[in-house]
């Protein structure tokens, strides 16, 4: 099992170029914000928010990604903060990456039911490579034509980065937007930026929110579709599918291709609210023709997302509050 992991690790290596792609969800909705920075516009009460993917498990854990932030809304300033941290593991900590980021939306209202946020995230990404852990085509034949790419000692480094993003809000129901990513196109190491250049990232996305079943308020039954299309470098991803939420849970199809039609995954996912606590799962089914990579190359992926509920405050005197049924 190690020996397949080292070996994934060989093929990266040993490219001749070898451009570093970003990490991904499945849960692409409650993402968003981790894709493009002004989507935190849309967050109406502090927000924390947990993901856990492991990727390929049959490779003992050869790709695992930790992902939280937390996101505070000032509406007085139409204004929206935000912290996110995110770990990446890979080949069981041969390749770790940690960043850490803060973001920043500001929101524009331009009608009664368009509101504009622009978005910005600075991060700081600190990334070691374990060479020890690896195995290179000599230590496997005891001879090699090609040099091996790296030195004896251990890779670190540290630079930053930083992405901007626009969200197009209609009535809190309808979103769209886009952004860029890895503006400067950090080189992960000095010395060997042909080896390790982060391209730009560009995304665009729309999703809603569609009551289908009308029945009392939150107990609607909700169609929730959406669209995410990414390109960088040379790799391009086309994200769609639609979850229906039936208080308290919600089950969802979605499926990950290219532009040329070649399907990567059919995505599951199934989770439930519970006043402001909501849990969910998906499972990446693996739709490639190779076989090393069908059986147990999927995905798994949990997120934990908690809403903050606070009391209405403000209201105006005389006012009566509507009971909640």
């Amino acid at each position: 099992m190690k020996l397949r992991i080292t070996l994934v690790c060989m093929l990266f290596l040993h490219a001749k170029y070898a451009f570093v792609q970003d990490s991904h969800f499945s849960n692409v909705i409650a993402g968003l914000t981790y894709l493009n920075p002004s989507y935190i516009s849309v967050v109406q009460n502090p927000q924390i928010n947990a993901i856990y993917r492991n990727q390929w498990p049959a490779l003992n854990s050869a790709y695992v990604t930790y992902n939280a932030s937390y996101i505070q809304p000032a509406a007085k300033l139409n204004s929206t903060f935000g912290i996110q941290l995110m770990h990446d593991n890979q080949a069981q900590g041969a390749i770790l990456k940690t960043s850490l980021a803060g973001v920043y939306s500001y929101t524009v209202r331009i009608s009664e039911t368009v509101k504009l946020g622009a978005g910005l995230r600075l991060a700081y990404i600190f990334r070691n490579m374990n060479v020890n852990r690896l195995i290179f085509e000599t230590d496997l034949t005891g001879a090699s034509t090609a040099g091996e790419p790296f030195g004896g000692e251990n890779l670190n480094s540290g630079y930053g980065d930083f992405s901007i993003g626009l969200t197009m809000n209609y009535d809190n129901r309808y979103f769209s937007g886009m952004s860029v990513d890895h503006i400067t196109q950090p080189a992960e190491y000095e010395g060997e930026p042909e080896l390790v250049t982060l391209s730009r990232r560009y995304t665009v996305h729309m999703n809603g929110k569609f009551s289908i079943i009308e029945r009392h308020k939150d107990d609607d039954v909700f169609l929730k579709p959406g669209i995410l299309f990414q390109i960088q470098k040379n790799q391009n991803e086309i994200f769609y599918g639609a979850n229906c939420s039936v208080n308290p849970f919600e089950f969802g199809l979605w499926a990950r291709q290219d532009l040329k039609f070649n399907y990567d995954a059919i995505v599951l996912l199934a989770g439930f609210s519970w006043l402001g606590y909501n849990f969910y799962y998906t499972y990446d089914v693996n739709m490639k023709n190779i076989q090393f990579f069908s059986a147990g190359m999927g995905a798994h992926e949990v997120t934990f997302l908690y809403n903050f509920q606070y009391k209405e405050k403000g209201r105006k005197k005389g006012a009566v509050k509507c009971p909640r049924f």
